[in-house]
């Protein structure tokens, strides 16, 4: 059990296969993600694949894609930090708006299609020099 306030809502959801992610994303007005360490960390793309603005904590990975200010906002570990994030992106609609649009732009670079396209580029570029 979470020691949360009864005025928040906290709802914990069980596994999602694709659609319902994509559901719940889409649902969100703000994704937080809040990790010390990530990789690559996909979830925050894909919240915003699905407009969604979203909030992350500097975390390594995701600053291949992240751009504080453009596309997230990106806060210290710090709660002080992601409490004020959460409650700049709640108080302006503008800025949502702004980092959901600039969001699909981001998750799009990313799609399979691309990625299928650039590692071909790659292999090729290899061969040529290869020869």
């Amino acid at each position: 059990e979470w020691d949360v306030p009864s005025w928040i809502n906290v709802q914990v959801f069980p596994f999602q296969d694709i659609k319902g992610l994509r559901r719940l994303y889409s649902s969100a007005d703000i994704f937080v993600h809040t990790s010390y360490f990530e990789g690559f960390g996909l979830p925050p793309l894909e919240a915003m694949a699905c407009r969604t603005a979203v909030i992350v904590t500097d975390s390594g990975g995701i600053n291949e894609y992240v751009k504080n200010g453009k596309n997230a906002i990106v806060v210290s570990k710090d709660p002080a930090y992601i409490a004020g994030a959460i409650q700049k992106l709640l108080d302006s609609e503008d800025l949502r708006e702004t980092l959901s649009s600039e969001g699909v732009k981001t998750a799009s670079l990313f799609e399979v299609k691309n990625r299928v396209h650039e590692f071909r580029n790659w292999i090729e570029d290899i061969l040529k020099r290869a020869k």
